[in-house]
């Protein structure tokens, strides 16, 4: 496994660390939109949910990355 990650080139570096956790953002970015542009009143407890994805996902990839 170590080796993958020392023959990968920079860009593969750049999206496996910094391109996935920005998409996994901007996906829960685009729930909490939704959620808030429909005609209902806004869920909070979901908006809540939502927004704990955030902390977690930098969490585990600061984790990964700085090992």
């Amino acid at each position: 496994m170590i080796r993958k990650f020392l023959k990968a080139k920079h860009w593969q570096l750049f999206l496996l660390m910094i391109g996935i956790p920005v998409i996994l953002q901007f996906i829960a970015m685009g729930a909490i939109m939704i959620n808030m542009s429909s005609g209902k009143d806004p869920e909070s407890a979901i908006m809540i949910n939502t927004l704990t994805l955030f902390p977690v996902i930098m969490i585990i990839y600061s984790g990964l990355f700085f090992g």
